[in-house]
């Protein structure tokens, strides 16, 4: 062998070694990522008892829709792949070769779910506008009473209860109520924080408060974090114990539906351990009830293992038992079960009540913090029920401020129990406001009259209600400022001063049910400061639940007379003289908005054109607190 070829094959081994190394070294890396990865998971993805497809970057577990389209992706790619060969390189199809082929559009961990803004808006206007003005035409042309086609909602969902999307319930600014309480109170706020206290922290409002770009990386880091700031917001207010209260999230739910909007396109996360990295999308994970669930269950366990260089008392609610927690400089937390605080409440909302009747019987004073309107409107409602003064901490930095709700209670007297009543029949997380009707002017007309406090007050004994209490409809005739006593008087009323069918009150179906939904959630706010509410089944109480799915049930009766929903119209071209006509098939009258020519089956003065075009959406959103203009 020349010198020449022998110094070519030793540069070749050389380099082949080199890169050899190298991507030894490049893959050794691969591996040891991939390895940390999944011991920061903590899971094992390729046992044979993980069914679960989880993403190692995030470790978020793919929904069944992601899950089937990314296992069968590489077979459909091919199938797609096949085809377009076989149509290609056939003898006459040399032209397509340059086609593109088909999406498949399969969903990946980066799927996000549609807006549905514009269907939104889309059904918004048909409901509200296109057709409830072609089924006043129609009732007008076939001899109907204008007064008795209008006690008929005119549309499968109530206006006045639903949003513009036709599908979820009508908001209100809730927080308004809270400030017409203090200005009704001055005294109510404080310039002193309590010299010695409890304090009842809300969990996930405290999680919420959390900064996103100050969050550590790990689960373990995140519960010290918590610890941390539990410490200080019981030193902030000279607080001899503090409970952490947690939501408890269940399948059959009177807010599930609003959860599922919310969560629809978020990844399920289980927490397994302190090691466990946070997701970087935090805010999105937050916001599903079952990563919620997993981190409150996480949290319960780990925080019950930190050590702390001060001394605190902690009560842990995170699951439906509570466990009290002592912690010592430099010693193991000393752990025990509080069996009285054990229950069944979902909600925070009412189970910080629950926790702060507990603490008022040992507490010179109880601080509850959150900044839930629906919190403090409870803790007032019940003060009366505890032995100590109730305080309400609400509010970040500058805004920040301690209220006293026993002072109040004291200021409403007996009105004070019925404030829940008034908050859920004018709207909260899980009913519907009255359109236009913010909480202010709503307070005035409605609580400060005795009639109305009286009819209020029957809201809540039960959790089942058949009928509209005495005095209802006259009290919501009140609240749209109307002299009729009937709903019915009064949409006719309202409709004559040109309202839309948004801003009419609602007809008595609607308005029974939603006095059902208001009447069940106030028969869950009334029994906050019991462990055990045993809340029946939301279904047949304002809701409908199917499949584990729970849903608002706007009506019980048709949403039109039956002489309307029958054949609406028709489009013959012979003069509608004949049986075969939509219209006289069913001995009813052709009306405006038939397309039939030379019609012959029409009332003398209906010669009316309706056009039937798309209007748009409101661009501008009322203030909640003023009157609708008719």
């Amino acid at each position: 062998m020349s010198d020449e070829r022998l110094l070519r094959v030793v540069l070749a081994t050389f380099l082949f070694c080199n890169i050899a190394i190298s991507r030894a070294k490049k893959d050794e890396t691969d591996v040891v990522a991939i390895m940390d990865t999944l011991s920061r998971l903590r899971i094992n993805p390729f046992s044979e008892g993980y069914t679960s497809l989880v993403s190692l970057t995030s470790g978020f577990v793919a929904e069944d829709k992601v899950r089937t389209d990314m296992q069968r992706a590489q077979k459909l790619g091919e199938e797609r792949l096949e085809g377009f060969c076989s149509k290609v390189f056939t003898n006459d199809s040399h032209s397509k070769f340059f086609e593109t082929i088909k999406s498949a559009k399969l969903k990946t961990f980066s799927t996000k779910a549609p807006s549905g803004k514009r269907a939104a808006e889309l059904a918004g206007v048909k409901t509200d506008r296109s057709l409830f003005m072609q089924l006043l035409v129609i009732g007008k042309e076939r001899s109907l009473d204008l007064k008795d086609i209008l006690q008929y909602s005119l549309s499968p969902i109530p206006g006045c209860f639903s949003s513009v999307d036709g599908h979820t319930i009508s908001k209100t600014t809730k927080s308004a109520l809270v400030k017409v309480l203090e200005e009704k109170t001055p005294s109510s706020t404080l310039t002193e924080k309590p010299a010695s206290s409890t304090v009842i922290v809300d969990t996930m409002a405290l999680i919420q408060s959390m900064k996103v770009t100050s969050l550590p990386k790990t689960f373990g880091a995140f519960t010290s974090t918590i610890l941390s700031r539990l410490t200080s917001i019981g030193k902030q207010f000279n607080a001899k114990e503090v409970h952490l209260v947690g939501d408890q999230y269940f399948e059959t739910s009177i807010k599930s539906s609003e959860r599922e909007r919310r969560h629809q396109s978020v990844m399920q996360l289980t927490v397994y351990g302190p090691q466990q990295g946070l997701p970087v999308q935090w805010k999105k994970f937050l916001s599903s009830g079952n990563n919620k669930t997993s981190l409150q269950l996480f949290l319960a366990e780990d925080l019950a293992r930190q050590q702390l260089n001060g001394s605190l008392d902690l009560v842990i609610a995170l699951k439906p038992t509570a466990t009290r927690v002592i912690f010592e400089p430099n010693s193991p937390a000393v752990s025990s079960s509080i069996d009285s605080l054990t229950s069944d409440h979902e909600e925070a909302d009412t189970r910080l009540i629950l926790h702060a009747k507990f603490a008022a019987e040992y507490s010179d004073s109880v601080v509850i913090w959150s900044p839930d309107t629906d919190v403090a409107v409870i803790a007032i409602s019940h003060s009366s029920m505890m032995s100590c003064p109730v305080l309400f901490a609400t509010g970040t930095g500058k805004h920040q401020r301690i209220i006293n709700l026993t002072k109040i209670s004291d200021c409403l007297g007996p009105t004070a129990p019925n404030l829940i009543k008034f908050h859920a029949f004018t709207g909260c997380d899980s009913t519907s406001s009255f359109h236009g009707k913010g909480k202010k002017k709503s307070f005035k007309k409605l609580m400060e009259n005795p009639d109305h406090v009286a009819c209020l007050a029957k809201l809540g004994d039960n959790y089942h209600m058949d009928a509209l209490p005495p005095g209802m409809e006259n009290l919501v005739c009140d609240l749209y400022n109307t002299s009729s006593s009937t709903v019915r008087d009064a949409r006719f009323e309202i409709f004559k001063k040109g309202a839309l069918e948004k801003n009419l009150p609602p007809n008595k179906d609607a308005l029974l049910n939603h006095c059902k939904r208001a009447n069940y959630q106030a028969a869950v706010w009334s029994r906050a400061t019991s462990a055990m509410m045993a809340c029946p089944t939301p279904n047949g109480n304002g809701w409908d639940v199917v499949d584990g799915s729970t849903n608002v049930h706007w009506l019980s009766e048709p949403h039109a007379p039956p002489a309307i929903l029958k054949t609406v119209k028709c489009g013959c071209k012979t003069g509608c003289e004949a049986r075969s006509c939509g219209c006289r098939k069913k001995d009813l009258q052709c009306t405006a908005l038939c397309s039939c020519v030379g019609c012959k089956n029409c009332s003398e003065d209906s010669n009316l054109e309706v056009e039937n075009e798309e209007y748009a959406s409101d661009s501008e959103e009322e203030e909640e607190d003023e009157e609708n203009e008719y």
